[in-house]
């Protein structure tokens, strides 16, 4: 597992969304990525002064004002509910900013479309991370290996 501190590059990002599952499991899981957090959006003054503080970043009532004053983001981590989504998602794309989105990404077909239209040479990920989670991984290298044989079932709890 690689630890933040261990890169030299760090992309510039942003989140947008402050409650508490970008608080429980996105904010944390940012120690062990590459990547320097520069602004905290959220709506709620309180709880985006709060947060933004205990991360030592910047703080932002909207996405809009975030780009504006921090021109230097290069991606943006959007964890708010799937109907907010798609016009964060677009607001972001639209800025030249790359996107990671948690699932689900959209509640319409025609949003995902949209979505893509606005994407370009962007990079655009939805939140799929259980699948990349540290238990998952070596699970998926022991099943792997040959000395294990042919996996026959799975329960995961």
């Amino acid at each position: 597992m690689s630890y933040q501190r261990e890169y030299k590059r760090r992309i510039k990002v942003g989140v947008i969304g402050a409650g508490s599952h970008a608080y429980r499991n996105i904010l944390p899981v940012l120690n062990y990525l590459p990547v320097e957090l520069k602004a905290i959006c959220n709506p709620s003054e309180e709880k985006g002064k709060i947060t933004a503080r205990q991360y030592g970043c910047a703080w932002y009532s909207s996405a809009a004002e975030m780009y504006q004053r921090e021109p230097d983001i290069e991606a943006v981590f959007i964890v708010v509910s799937p109907k907010m989504n798609p016009p964060l998602v677009n607001e972001a794309l639209s800025a030249g900013r790359h996107v990671w989105v948690e699932k689900p990404v959209a509640v319409r077909a025609a949003e995902v479309g949209e979505m893509i239209s606005l994407r370009g040479d962007l990079v655009a990920v939805v939140g799929f991370k259980k699948a990349f989670m540290p238990a998952t991984v070596k699970a998926k290298e022991i099943i792997s290996d040959k000395n294990y044989g042919n996996l026959k079932s799975i329960l995961a709890v």
